[in-house]
């Protein structure tokens, strides 16, 4: 493992910093079915965009902490 990554783990700076983060992770909408199938559309896309954001967030905090979440 990169020497600077287990110190900046180590730091309680940044252990503080990771928990705060944890707060702003993006959140998916649930999906339920809406009243027309435009609504139901941009739905999706909703679900789609925010699952990319969620899933490119996991993956940054766990390759900067080494937990998964």
């Amino acid at each position: 493992m990169n020497p600077l990554l287990t110190q900046l783990r180590e730091s309680r700076e940044f252990q503080v910093v990771m928990v705060e983060m944890v707060k702003s992770r993006p959140l998916v909408p649930r999906y339920t079915p809406q009243l027309t199938r435009d609504a139901t559309e941009n739905l999706i896309e909703q679900v789609k965009h925010q699952s990319s954001m969620q899933q490119g967030f996991d993956l940054l905090y766990q390759l900067l902490t080494g937990n998964k979440l």
